[in-house]
Order: C-alpha cells, then structure tokens, then sequence
C-alpha cells in the first residue's frame, strides 16, 4: 500500500499545487480581467483530455503483458511525462501555450494514477475497500493542501515550484516500481484485440448495470459541485471575500489546512466503521449532505469566517465521502476482468465534471452576477449526489 498512496499523494499534490495556486497566478499576471474565462478554459482542456485518457490508460494496462506486470510501466511513463510537462509550463508566458502543457500534464498523470486505482479491485478483498479507500481519500487530501502548500512557498518563484512537483512524481513512479510487487504478467493469456470490441467496452448499459450508472451519477454531481467551487478558490477570496491577490494566495493554504483536518478526522474513522459495519451506501449519502450543509455558510456570508467554516464542515464531509466512496464505486464494478478500464470509466465521472466544473462556474458567476450563485450550485449538487447513491442495490 505505500507505494500506492505515494502516487496518490504526488498526483494530488500536483493537483493542488499547479491548479490551486500556480496556474491562476500565472493566468492572473497574463490577463488580470480575463482570468475568470481564461482559468475555465484552461482547465476545461485539460479536463476534458483526462476524460479519454483515463479509462484508455486503464484498459491498456488490463491487457499490458511484460516481466514488470500491467501496470508499472505505465506508472513509470506516466510519472516521467508529467515531470517534463510541468518543467515546460514553469517556462511559459502565454495562455494557449499553458492550456496545451496542462492538458499534456494532465494527460500523463492520468496515465500515472490509471493502472495505481486499478490495484484496488486487483488485490484488496471487498471486506477491507473501505479502508484502502480511507488511506487513499486521506492520501488525496493531503495531497492536495500540501500542493498548495509548496506551490504557495514558490508563488513567486513558479518555474521553482513546478520543478519540485517534477522531482516529487518522478520519486513516487520509482518508489512505485520498487515497492509494489506488480507481478509479472509474460505468461499470462491475452485475448485477440479487435478495436470495435474494445471501443465498445466503454459503453456501460445503464439498463444491464443501473448500480454502475447510479454510482457514476452520484460521484458526478459531488464533484462538479465541489471542483466547481475550489477551482476558483483564489478567485473567491479575491472578488467574492473582497482580499487582495497576494493576501488571497496567503490565506488558501491555511483554509486548505483546515479542510485536510476535517478530512483527517473524517476518513480513517468512516473507513474502519464502514468495513465492519459492511455498509457504504449511508455513509455516502451523510457526507454528500455535510458537503451540502457548508455550503450554506459562505451562500449566506461573504466572510473570510464563513470561509473558515465551509472547509471544516465540508472536509468532515469529505473525509468521510472519500474514504467510502472508492469501496462503493469497485463493488459496483461490472467486470471483475476489466477493473483498470472500468475503474477509468468510473473516472470519467471525476474527469468530466472537472472539464466541466470551470466551464459551468465561469457561466454561473458571469449569468447570475457572482459568486453566491457558484454555492447555490455546490449546495443542489451535493443534495443530488446524496439522493443518487439510494436507488444502488447491490451495495448496502
């Protein structure tokens, strides 16, 4: 499990680092009154480049065969291409220029995350998901608020804090190849490859398999809601809260170290209890509303106080959603054979409504006049999300 939560950790930690804070200072010193369209563009490419690149991932190292098993090697050229992308994007000045080297980033770290998600269904019995999932949900958040961390240490050095984030997934790819004891796939058998099988392979009837569509319905709205919210997390603090630019930069590692506590307390906990008690689909739908409930706080006060109170209630909220939600979505699985297409499948829900968070938020804070609109949005989604994980069945 370490080197699986290395991964996890460093894919997050980039995340946070580079769309958290380096990516929208930089959109911001390019195009001051524009960064609001500009940072939904530049994240809806690269989002909606990881849709396809996820599952493809996935599902080539299924039928990946060699001494170094199915999914080391696409780690290792995951965790290599992203390091060079990143060093790319430290040197760029002009907005088209940082969309192409995100979107190429974000496409060699799903190429990295893809075959790592696949091991859980690989190896880890249904009895026990639940607290992998808790390690890996934990491993994502602090990720995530320690990328803000660095990336904020470097604000004024970018080029610097993206050559850290390079060296760091460089460093997990090879912990990865050392430690994880991907067997080796040679003699394993392989079916013919035929493109139209396997194109097909990626359409999951929600009629034959309604708990898969369910699932991907609900992790859907979750995130949308939520990305749509932290992907302009600078941008709030600025125009919403009323902060200055630099002031702003300050203060989201703090507000992310406040949610990285929530998610702390909430997920190691949520994890161990779901296991023994065999039951997800409750503490899903309990934690959406959490999500659901913080909202509120800043909808209602514009206040750097009810900014405080958003990420504490709603990194409870998700500690606990993290840490069951991956048990639930591989007990959904369709196909126990295909776990790295269908886990990337899966993603699209997480992908997709990243490409689609930016796009959607930029339209809500332009149409509807601001800001409080985006946490109307967030409240609804994560209601959906919860009301989604009901009708599943297969699941309790």
């Amino acid at each position: 499990m370490t080197s699986v939560v290395s991964v996890t950790l460093m894919y997050n930690i980039c995340l946070g680092g580079a769309l958290g804070i380096l990516i929208p200072k930089q959109i911001a010193e390019i195009t001051p009154d524009g960064k609001v369209g500009a940072l939904a563009m530049v994240t809806a490419v690269g989002a909606a480049v990881t849709v396809l690149a996820n599952p493809l991932a996935g599902a080539l190292s299924d039928r990946t065969r060699g001494r170094w098993g199915r999914r080391t090697p696409w780690v290792v050229a995951g965790g290599l291409g992203s390091a060079v992308s990143l060093l790319a994007l430290g040197a760029l000045g002009a907005l088209m220029w940082i969309a192409v080297f995100w979107a190429l980033t974000k496409m060699f770290l799903n190429v990295l995350i893809a075959p790592v998600n696949a091991l859980v269904p690989d190896r880890t019995p249904p009895e026990k998901r639940g607290f992998v999932s808790a390690l890996m949900g934990l491993a994502g958040f602090a990720g995530a608020v320690g990328g803000t961390l660095v990336a904020a240490a470097f604000v004024s050095r970018i080029p610097l804090g993206y050559m850290v984030i390079a060296v760091g997934l460089v460093a997990a790819a090879g912990l990865f190849t050392l430690l994880s004891g991907d067997r080796s796939s040679a003699g394993e058998p392989r079916p013919p490859f035929h493109l139209g099988r396997f194109l097909r392979g990626f359409w999951v009837s929600p009629r034959r398999y309604p708990d898969f569509a369910w699932a991907f319905v609900a992790r859907t709205a979750m995130v949308l809601g939520f990305n749509a919210i932290l992907t302009y997390q600078l941008y709030i603090l600025q125009d919403y809260v009323g902060m200055s630019l630099d002031d702003a930069a300050e203060l989201s590692p703090a507000l992310n170290l406040v949610l990285v506590a929530g998610v702390i307390i909430g997920t190691l906990p949520a994890g161990a209890l779901s296991d023994r008690l065999g039951r997800r689909k409750v503490f899903v739908f309990i934690s959406s509303l959490a999500i659901a409930i913080a909202g509120l706080f800043p909808l209602i006060w514009p206040t750097v106080t009810a900014m405080y109170a958003f990420y504490a209630i709603a990194g409870l909220g998700f500690g606990c959603y993290a840490a069951v939600d991956q048990a639930l979505m591989t007990l959904v699985l369709p196909n126990a054979e295909d776990s790295g297409k269908d886990m990337g499948i899966l993603s699209i829900a997480n992908n997709g409504a990243t490409a689609v968070a930016p796009v959607v938020a930029a339209g809500l804070i332009s149409a509807l006049g601001g800001y409080r609109s985006l946490f109307g949005a967030g409240v609804a989604l994560a209601v959906i999300g919860a009301v989604a994980v009901l009708p599943i069945k297969s699941v309790r």
